[in-house]
């Protein structure tokens, strides 16, 4: 710009007198950001983020059933006895011998070791009847068996003249030689006295336990009978 006196200058820019084009100040651009006036900022808004959607996380396969057991094998139905039983049915018609017609003797084989045994008999199919009873004795151990017998006994003596394990009112003719007519109770007894096993037999069996037959003499520890069994094929 050329130079020209200060009041000149004024009075040019205030329009009181002319001034050469060249006098005049040059007029300097805005800055590009004033000539558009100021903006108005606007913030990054950002690029909108659509959150994915969660994938549904897969259902774990379902864990297979373990197979059930199989149900073992129902053991068969034994014995109801605890153990073996110690006397054996298949003896009971050879358990009473007579020996002529003079004495009769009773023995069986019982199973294990045993101290002794006692025999009820009764002549039950007769009306009145007589019953009376008679110790067996440890005679013999082997074998795992024990021989129980009564020795030989007299038959057909009175009433008053029985006694136990030596002499019996039934005679081997009329009562033990008709085994239809006779009733029995067999008991065998352990080491330690207690009762091994009992059985009945004969014409009636479950009469003789019930007690019906014993009209003249009562069973020593006539309780036990309660426990005494029946041969299986008289059930």
């Amino acid at each position: 710009m050329s130079r020209m006196p200060r009041l000149a200058m004024v009075g040019c820019m205030l329009g009181w007198v002319g001034c050469a084009e060249s006098d005049a100040p040059e007029a300097k651009p805005p800055p590009a950001d004033e000539a558009s006036g100021p903006s108005t900022p606007t913030g990054d808004t950002g690029s909108t983020l659509t959150p994915s959607t969660a994938t549904t996380a897969t259902t774990g396969a379902t864990g297979s059933t373990g197979s059930t057991g199989s149900t073992g094998s129902t053991g068969s139905t034994g014995d109801t006895g605890a153990g073996p039983l110690v006397i054996d049915e298949a003896q009971l018609s050879s358990i009473v011998e007579c020996d002529g017609n003079e004495r009769v003797g009773f023995r069986l084989e019982a199973l294990g070791a045993m101290s002794e045994g006692w025999i009820d008999v009764a002549d039950s199919a007769n009306s009145p009847n007589y019953n009376d009873y008679h110790t067996l004795q440890s005679v013999a151990y082997g074998g795992g068996r024990t021989d129980l017998s009564s020795g030989l006994i007299d038959v057909g003596v009175s009433p008053s003249d029985w006694a136990v394990g030596s002499a019996t009112v039934f005679s081997c003719i009329y009562h033990f030689d008709v085994p239809a007519d006779m009733s029995y109770i067999v008991r065998a007894y352990g080491l330690k006295g207690e009762l091994a096993d009992c059985i009945a037999w004969g014409h009636d069996p479950v009469g003789m336990i019930a007690g019906d037959y014993f009209t003249y003499n009562t069973p020593v520890a006539e309780a036990e009978l309660a426990s005494c069994r029946v041969p299986t094929s008289a059930n």
